[in-house]
């Protein structure tokens, strides 16, 4: 099924803001094509899309969903204070649903290190924090090696391998 146009609006907005504009030139060819294959959306930002449904639609556009900011926890989201930041364990459940969702093919995770704070000689959770805690984590809530081999290994590779 097609997702929605406001799926696609919703998968291109800046940010959160629900009043943010978007536009559908970057998900489909002169030709009218789709061109979501090599495309990779954040989930926006680390997984603020907090209605189940809402989220599904967005997975339906076929594009790679990113879940970034892993070992981020802040109260709120910084670009949007409206916003609760989800935790590393809400991040982690919205993952298996998508993967019980039947969207394995198509999850990226990742961490923002951006800043030396974030950097374990500076306090931070470090370079290694997916794999030293994400990756249990996920064991522990029912997410198979395998599958969490698929969504750090062969996924990202797929998606940035050129053709």
């Amino acid at each position: 099924a097609r997702p929605t146009p406001e799926a696609e609006l919703t998968a291109l907005r800046k940010g959160t803001d629900p009043g943010a504009s978007g536009t559908k030139s970057s998900l489909w060819g002169a030709r009218g094509e789709r061109r979501t294959a090599q495309v990779a959306l954040g989930v926006p930002s680390g997984g603020t899309i907090f209605d189940e449904k809402k989220l599904l639609e967005f997975a339906k556009l076929g594009c790679y969903l990113e879940y970034d900011l892993f070992g981020t926890e802040f109260i709120v989201y910084q670009m949007n204070p409206d916003i609760d930041m989800p935790s590393d364990n809400e991040r982690i459940l919205r993952v298996r649903m998508l993967i019980d969702e039947g969207y394995e093919d198509r999850i990226v995770v990742a961490h923002d290190i951006h800043t030396k704070n974030r950097l374990k000689k500076y306090g931070g959770h470090g370079y290694s924090h997916i794999l030293e805690n994400i990756v249990p984590k996920m064991l522990v809530r029912g997410i198979s090696q395998n599958k969490i081999d698929k969504l750090l290994l062969e996924n990202p590779k797929q998606w940035l391998t050129f053709k």
